[in-house]
């Protein structure tokens, strides 16, 4: 299947320009037992990726060369989620006064998937 994806070009100085990104294409091998393919509707490339293109973030850093990343709306084009052989990974906790300790976790690794806090 031909791709195309988002390189990192450059560690950006200040605010992210064009140059700092470039656009790559590629054939992706076929998914193997345990991955998916998706389709990306939608990509939101979040500001907390700036400290992570710096190298700053808690994360993971990314350099020059890297695939850029960021969160996404996708499809699923195998039909696994469907027939009941795929399922998402949440962590949900609920009411406001749960967020403190949902961030901890997540700053400490302890999730797995999305992470959420309900409000209502």
């Amino acid at each position: 299947m031909h791709i195309e994806h988002i390189r990192l070009v450059n560690t950006p100085q200040g605010v992210p320009g064009d140059a700092d990104y470039a656009l790559g294409s590629g054939e992706l091998a076929a998914p193997v037992e345990g991955e998916v393919r998706v389709q990306v509707l939608a990509l939101s490339h979040d500001p907390y990726l700036r400290s992570a293109m710096a190298g700053r973030h808690l994360s993971a850093a990314m350099a020059p060369g890297d695939v850029v990343r960021g969160e996404g709306l996708v499809r699923e084009l195998d039909g696994h989620h469907r027939a009941g052989r795929l399922h998402f990974r949440e962590n949900i906790s609920h009411g406001l006064a749960s967020a403190p300790v949902a961030f901890c976790r997540l700053t400490r690794g302890e999730n797995q998937g999305k992470a959420a806090v309900l409000l209502n």
